[in-house]
């Protein structure tokens, strides 16, 4: 009799977790979605919001920065940027633990290129880092690496 009692007692302990554990991996791509659409439209002021402190990010080439420069670099009128497209969240690989979460997806991104009006596709595969600071997600590091 005991064990009958135990049983669905589990069942609510166990979804309550899940079911918040949902709602952290929705946040978390959703601020992935906000970081796409701040770089796609050079919006600083987003990227100054949900970018810590002590963000580091690189780039294909290999190049480093810190949250000013990343800032500067993607935001600047000549950046090659102009869209990224819209992926399905499916294939992004999320892993969260605790306050931290690893995000591991293909992103494609529309550049501008010299002497051409059409913008070039360049699929980068990314990891991104995102960490909850005081109660909010925010991204703590991205790597991109072009896929060939």
């Amino acid at each position: 009799m005991k064990k009958l009692f135990l049983l669905p007692l589990l069942f609510l302990l166990v979804i309550p977790a899940n079911d918040q554990k949902a709602t952290e991996k929705d946040n978390v791509i959703n601020l992935i979605k906000q970081f796409d659409t701040a770089i796609a439209k050079k919006d600083s002021v987003t990227l100054r919001k949900i970018l810590t402190d002590d963000f580091t990010g690189s780039i294909p080439n290999g190049q480093s920065f810190d949250k000013k420069s990343w800032i500067t670099y993607h935001c600047s009128p000549i950046g090659k940027v102009r869209e990224l497209k819209e992926e399905p969240t499916t294939g992004w690989n999320i892993k969260i633990s605790n306050d931290c979460a690893i995000i591991n997806r293909v992103v494609t991104y529309l550049v501008k290129t010299a002497g051409k009006e059409k913008p070039a596709e360049i699929k980068v595969k990314r990891l991104e880092v995102c960490l909850k600071v005081k109660g909010k997600w925010m991204v703590a590091s991205v790597q991109g690496t072009e896929v060939l």
